[in-house]
Parts: C-alpha cells; sequence; structure tokens
C-alpha cells in the first residue's frame, strides 16, 4: 500500500500534496524503535528545518501570512520517516506500477500521441517522422521527463535490491526501453553510466582472479558475453553515429541543453550575489520563455533557496550515509540531479529512493541476506 501511496502523486491530474497519505498510512504501520544512529540523522534533519525557518525569519519581508513562515524542507521529515518504513514488499509493488506505466509509454509511442489523456492541455500526435525528441510519450504523467525519471528509479530499484529472476531482467529492459522511447537524455546517460561501471567493475574482478589462477568456467563465458556486447554496442555506434548526433542535437549542430544555458547563468549570478543567505528559504525561480523556472539542477537550486550553510548540511546529511554498498546509487541520483531539479523537493519520489538508500537500514540487511542469489552481473563468486 505504501508502495503504490508514493507512486500516486507522481501520475497526472493528482496533486503533489497527496504525498501527505503516505504519511498518515505510516501511522498504520506500528511504531518504531529509533537507533542512536537514526536519531542523530533525525536530528540533523530538525536542524536543517530551524535554520531555514530562521532564514526566512531574517528575509521577513517576504512574508506575508504566517504559513510563510513554515519552510517547505519540513517535508523533509515526511520523506524521512516514509524512507526509513518502506519495505521490500513497498518498492516491489512501486516497481509493478512503474512497469504498468511503461507499458502505456509503448502504446502511446506506437500510437504516435503523447499522451491517451486527448482533454490534456499538453495532447498532441506526432509526425511520425519527427526526430525522437518530438516524439515522446508522457506515460500516465504530466511529462515524458517525468515518466522517463521513474523508469530510472524502477531500475535503480531493481539493481539495489538485486532482484535478478526473470521477471526483474524483463522488467530492466522495459525500463531501459521507456528511456530510450522517452528520449531522455540524462536517464540514457545514467544508464549508461551505471552499465559501464558494471562491465568495468566484472573485468577489475577477473583480472585479479587471473592472477590467482581462480577462474571458473563461468566467469570466463561471462566475461566473452561481455566481450560480445560491448563490440555489438561499439560497431552500432560507429555504423549510426551521425544518426545519433543528429538525435541527441536535434540537428542543430551543437549540443543542446534545452534551456539550461539561459537559465544556469541566472542562477550563477543570483546565487553569487546570495552565497550566504540564498532567498531565505524559498524556492527560487527565473523568467524563461514567457514562464518562470526552477534551476533544472538540485545543487544549483538549492544553494539558491538556502546559500551555502544550510546547503552544506544536507550534503553532509547524504555524504556521512555512504558506504561501499550504496555508493555508486547515490553518485548516479547526484549525476542526474546536475541536469535535472530531482532531489532536494522536500518531498518527492526521487528524494524517497535516495533517503531508502541512505537511512533505510532494514531493506539493506534484507539485501545481504539475500546476497546468496546475487547474479553474476553484480558480483562474480570465485570458489
Amino acid at each position: 500500500m505504501l508502495g503504490f501511496l508514493i507512486y500516486l502523486p507522481t501520475l497526472i491530474y493528482i496533486p503533489h500534496e497527496v504525498f501527505l497519505l503516505a504519511i498518515l498510512y505510516f501511522f498504520f504501520r506500528g511504531n518504531i524503535y529509533f537507533s542512536r544512529k537514526i536519531k542523530i540523522d533525525l536530528v540533523l534533519i530538525i536542524a536543517i528545518i530551524v535554520l531555514c525557518i530562521i532564514n526566512r525569519i531574517i528575509f521577513h519581508d517576504k512574508i506575508k501570512t504566517l504559513s510563510d513562515y513554515i519552510p517547505y524542507q519540513l517535508l523533509i521529515l515526511v520523506t524521512y520517516f516514509i524512507a526509513i518504513k518502506l519495505k521490500t514488499s513497498d518498492l516491489k509493488i512501486l516497481i509493478y506500477f512503474i512497469v504498468i506505466e511503461c507499458l502505456f509509454v509503448f502504446i502511446e509511442y506506437f500510437s504516435n500521441i503523447n499522451t491517451i489523456f486527448y482533454g490534456f492541455e499538453k495532447f498532441e500526435k506526432f509526425d511520425s517522422g519527427a526526430l525522437l525528441y518530438f516524439k515522446r510519450p508522457f506515460g500516465l504523467s504530466d511529462t515524458s521527463s517525468i515518466i522517463a525519471e521513474k523508469a530510472l528509479i524502477g531500475l535503480l530499484l531493481i539493481e539495489y535490491l538485486k532482484l535478478n529472476t526473470l521477471r526483474y531482467i524483463i522488467f530492466r529492459f522495459v525500463f531501459i526501453l521507456t528511456g530510450f522511447l522517452c528520449f531522455n537524455r540524462s536517464v540514457m546517460i545514467i544508464i549508461g553510466l551505471y552499465y559501464i561501471y558494471i562491465i568495468l567493475w566484472q573485468v577489475f574482478l577477473f583480472i585479479r582472479e587471473l592472477f590467482k589462477n581462480r577462474i571458473q568456467f563461468s566467469t570466463l563465458f561471462f566475461i566473452f558475453i561481455i566481450f560480445i556486447v560491448v563490440s555489438m554496442i561499439t560497431l552500432m555506434l560507429v555504423i549510426f553515429h551521425e544518426m545519433l548526433i543528429e538525435q541527441f542535437t536535434r540537428k542543430l549542430n551543437k549540443f543542446d541543453l534545452s534551456g539550461r544555458e539561459i537559465v544556469f547563468p541566472q542562477f550563477f549570478s543570483f546565487i553569487k550575489e546570495h552565497f550566504l543567505f540564498g532567498n531565505g528559504s524559498y524556492k527560487y525561480i527565473v523568467p524563461y520563455i514567457g514562464k518562470m523556472a526552477h534551476a533544472h539542477n538540485s545543487f544549483l537550486q538549492i544553494l539558491a533557496d538556502h546559500g551555502i550553510v544550510i546547503s552544506l548540511l544536507y550534503i553532509f546529511i547524504i555524504i556521512r550515509k555512504l558506504n561501499k554498498h550504496n555508493i555508486v546509487f547515490v553518485v548516479l541520483i547526484f549525476i542526474y540531479s546536475i541536469a535535472n531539479y530531482a532531489i532536494f523537493w522536500g518531498i518527492s519520489l526521487m528524494d524517497i529512493i535516495l533517503f531508502i538508500i541512505i537511512f533505510n537500514k532494514n531493506i539493506y540487511c534484507k539485501i545481504q541476506q539475500n546476497d546468496i542469489n546475487y547474479s553474476l552481473i553484480y558480483e562474480n563468486v570465485y570458489r
């Protein structure tokens, strides 16, 4: 149920505030007993909220009503409690819902429409010969970026939870194909980086065991498969490189940042002038082609909103929880957030996933207990 409740607010027509239903359900799941370390995490999160309130008081000229004293960062507490309460079964439910939405992406793409909701203001039909960038389906979301991010979340969850049955192997391909059909370049880059890391790690393990004369036939076969796959991908990149360049640059013959080249300088300028306190812990937005836009970069956004002190405390909370088991996933989320406003919303699906990875000890322990079925894709077991 909790998995469904954190998925629900990501859908079209569903307001962001529906995330609060998850915290209501949270109280019906029983009491939580905090260890000493979790209490420290909680204290640091409360410190961020207090500092944000102080920041707003300093910028009292922006306060018009009593509610303006309450920062949106108060939702970090909601994110934290949801994240530590979620179970592996909840995350599997979340994965299933994302897979179902990905199926709608396939239907929309091959029907040459961007959404099945014909009354939606952004509804449009695709030109069958258009570039992939202009044929991006929305799934059941407001934009293609949202469903592409959910596909990335689904993939990261499968990898983090080490779900390696045939069903989840198929789900991996569904999520990767969704990222491609939505033509979200950030998502495709993150997926590519992750599997490059996996390949390099396996090659390293192979070389290490080669020197120890402990290579098994299964290991040799696995490395051979990697070699074949890498060779095929390289060949395809060579053959179709012109078409790929056209797709990624939208035939502009230059790398296109989708407006970030206009938004980023405005944020850099504001941060330089308001380095300590930012925008008084209010959301900072800038004009862009007739509307207001956020930074499309989580780190620029948090610096602009809160200033350097609160921002560093945010980062410290995450860094202190890094270990060899979660660092790859945290780094991938950070890289993705450089080109997208994905984390530091207060509460969002990606914020919840990040907090699960760094705070949820129960899921982590279960992953370690189930390591017996750990696939060769992730770790070679040498005997």
